[in-house]
């Protein structure tokens, strides 16, 4: 499956969901529903196709492509172009990670060597999964477009243009992204610095709380194994939120979990104002403060491994290329 499947959602994949979402916003009769009850207006020459992408072997599989109607070929031909490309780029990014991977530089040798990896019962190391997350924006992807990030952010779309001041949109995207994000930053950490549960080499379930090296016996272990962290650098993750800073605190004041996650400084938290471009980081228990130089904020944050710019290398590269610590 994908990475390990969804950990929020005990190891199941996205494809169903996809799948039946795009069935739905294809009915004639749901479309009128959202239209007349919610505003939500879709074109009559819009076609939703669902689709799973399993991040392993770096396969894309789409559903019901033989329901597009006729007039729709020539889109879905170039949408699958696009996502072709996207793929074998996608593969070639992620061999640059893998020690024994680095000869392929082309979509045609990476994408062979994901696969195969993928399949290989001696890799214990099939993907990095979230290896070296560190960093969330939530915004327009105009303001990312062209960075090199180095597989290190999560990318939550959000039009700050588009949205209400009460922040209506803002919550619906940023409480999945506050929720998920800082959970699986928070698992890498720990898991770092306190050694996790070992090598999954010869890792056994027990019941439904924990694993334990070996068959015969020993201490209960929780964590992720080290095949997942010894390639992390372990920081607590910086949101960077493309938003009015009233909207971002009235999202915040009403939800509490968000608010306990960030006046509690499980995350580290900057709002940006997409008008005045001015930036404003979170000092701990709601209290924000104006940024006086962003560049120089930012380019500490580079060197901290939480984002890199274009044109800048990470931080971390020169260890993460060390054959000592790279992933065989």
């Amino acid at each position: 499956g994908a990475c390990y499947n969804c950990g929020a959602c005990g190891g199941r994949e996205g494809g169903p969901n996809a799948r039946l979402l795009a069935r739905c916003a294809n009915d004639p009769n749901v479309r009128e529903v959202l239209k007349k009850d919610y505003q939500i207006c879709i074109p009559e020459d819009t076609w939703f196709v669902g689709g799973y992408h399993d991040t392993t072997a770096e396969l894309l599989e789409l559903a019901d492509v033989d329901r597009v109607p006729a007039s729709h070929t020539s889109h879905l031909q170039k949408a699958n172009a696009i996502l072709e490309r996207a793929r074998g780029k996608n593969a070639v990014e992620r061999c640059q990670m893998f020690m024994l991977a680095q000869h392929c530089t082309t979509p045609t040798h990476a994408l062979v060597h994901t696969h195969t990896r993928s399949t290989d019962l001696a890799q214990s190391r099939p993907e990095l999964c979230h290896c070296t997350n560190s960093a969330v924006i939530v915004g327009r992807r105009e303001l990312t477009k062209g960075w090199f990030l180095a597989r290190r952010a999560f990318l939550p779309s959000y039009d700050p243009f588009n949205d209400d001041e009460r922040g209506t949109n803002l919550e619906f995207v940023i409480t999945p992204a506050l929720v998920v994000c800082s959970g699986i930053s928070l698992e890498y950490l720990y898991s770092t610095i306190d050694g996790g549960s070992g090598t999954k080499v010869v890792m056994n379930m027990v019941g439904d709380f924990g694993v334990m090296q070996g068959a015969t016996g020993g201490d209960l272990l929780v964590g992720l194994p080290t095949q997942m962290t010894e390639f992390h650098t372990p920081v607590r993750t910086m949101f960077l939120v493309d938003a009015p800073l009233a909207r971002l605190e009235a999202v915040l004041g009403r939800t509490e979990v968000l608010r306990e996650l960030v006046h509690n400084s499980w995350v580290r938290l900057c709002c940006r104002d997409p008008t005045t471009g001015q930036l404003y980081k979170h000092e701990g228990q709601g209290t924000f403060s104006l940024v006086s130089d962003a560049s120089a904020y930012t380019a500490r944050c580079c060197q901290h491994g939480q984002c890199c710019h274009q044109g800048h290398e990470d931080p971390d590269a020169a260890s993460e290329r060390d054959p000592r610590i790279w992933p065989v």
